[in-house]
């Protein structure tokens, strides 16, 4: 395939990683969006350091805040923007574009009261004479795992079959492939429902049920949803593949999947608000219910609400530990992990574990709450906050913080 300008309208984590291997596969891509400062950050320090700590971006990846530039000569456009939101920024695009361009979403979801599929909506805003049919890129694929070039395979599906094989050979390299289909309803079903499958999935592991348990709502989830997405006029074969099966499995089973711990969250007995404001990575310091920094502090740290379940430390620890308790237990006392702490930094997921506590031996513990940027430090002196971008004196301690790691090791993913 030549070389292709694309446009990538959305700088989150899987707007990045789909940015990173659209780069790799020789073509020019203009991420879009609307935070001045993650911009510059992009094209002065090319990270993006909200969603991936320790990834640097190929400098040809140029980033913009200006619509109409990043749309210019465009050959196609990715919408990779909250499913709220798709619908205003395909206003923008309708009124910015001035040529025809393929149009591609890799968002899951529906649109918020209206419950269209995201397809539609495109569709509905962006006029015929400046798009092709949509495609919907989807499938099972944790941006984490994208980003360090992990192999993934998704879909892309579009009515016109000629058009999804344009994005097939668009994206596919030697670690992510897309296989085509023409079953646009089934995929976008099938990513939109499974999350709330997930989302059971994960409250099962949080009240204590087995895998039994855990295969029977994932089995029959995906009964359901294919019986729905039939009604509405899927091809039921379509949630046999990797939109459908393989997109349920990795959200209903992986501890990166936001829905499965909001899941798991709620099945501990975690308010709703809590899990939400976790699941943002914001951490409010004076937010309702919170009197003062002080205090939000103390909530935050009582029996773990504000906890993710990484294991962020500056630790050589072997494969294998999570099985090996004494090893384990072994690991919490040398890094001064007391009982209190230990109960609420493991039993994350079966066969394995993780913590929200870095450590230094005879040194303060740290509290990573799920922001990728923020952490509370209990030290001698009461509670204090640090940046983990690793700047000034606590870089050393702080630059091994992950936003998400492999467990046992230190590689981002």
């Amino acid at each position: 395939m030549e070389k292709q300008t694309i446009a990538v309208l959305g700088p989150g984590s899987w707007g990045t990683a789909l940015s990173q291997v659209l780069n790799d596969n020789g073509h020019e891509v203009r991420i879009w969006g609307n935070l001045p400062e993650q911009i510059n950050e992009i094209n002065t320090y090319h990270t993006n350091k909200h969603y991936f700590k320790d990834v640097v971006l190929d400098e040809n990846i140029i980033a913009y805040t200006d619509l109409a530039e990043a749309l210019k000569d465009v050959d196609a456009i990715l919408f990779v923007v909250p499913t709220k939101v798709t619908r205003l920024v395909a206003q923008q695009v309708a009124k910015t574009l001035d040529h025809k361009a393929i149009i591609m979403h890799a968002s899951k979801g529906l649109e918020p009261d209206s419950h269209k599929r995201l397809s539609t909506i495109l569709e509905e805003e962006i006029p015929e004479h400046l798009r092709s049919d949509i495609v919907v890129v989807s499938g099972p694929s944790h941006a984490e795992e994208t980003i360090v070039r992990d192999l993934t395979l998704i879909t892309a599906a579009s009515k016109d079959l000629q058009t999804a094989q344009y994005v097939q050979e668009l994206f596919s390299n030697n670690y992510f492939r897309l296989y085509t289909n023409t079953d646009v309803i089934g995929v976008e079903t099938a990513g939109a429902l499974k999350n709330i499958i997930a989302v059971g999935a994960g409250a099962l592991h949080g009240l204590g049920f087995g895998d039994n348990a855990k295969a029977a709502i994932i089995a029959r989830g995906l009964a359901e949803i294919t019986r729905l997405g039939v009604a509405l006029g899927a091809s039921p074969l379509t949630y046999s593949g990797l939109s459908g099966v393989g997109d349920l499995i990795v959200t209903g089973t992986s501890i990166h999947s936001r829905n499965w711990r909001a899941g798991d969250a709620l099945g501990r007995g975690e308010s709703l608000a809590d899990i939400e404001a976790k699941l943002r990575r914001v951490v409010n310091f004076n937010g309702p219910g919170f009197n003062n920094r002080q205090d939000s502090l103390d909530r935050a740290t009582t029996k773990g609400k504000m906890f993710t379940r990484y294991l962020v430390d500056e630790i050589n620890v072997p494969n294998g530990i999570a099985t090996n308790y004494k090893l384990r237990d072994k690991f919490f006392k040398d890094n001064n992990i007391n009982r209190y702490q230990y109960d609420h930094a493991v039993d994350c997921y079966p066969g394995s574990w993780g913590a929200s506590i870095l450590s230094e031996v005879n040194g303060p513990t740290f509290y990573y709450l799920g922001d990728p940027r923020v952490a509370i430090c209990k030290g001698d002196t009461g509670w204090a906050l640090y940046d983990l971008r690793g700047t000034g004196k606590n870089e050393k301690l702080l630059q091994v913080a992950r936003y998400s790691c492999r467990p046992f090791t230190k590689q981002s993913r």
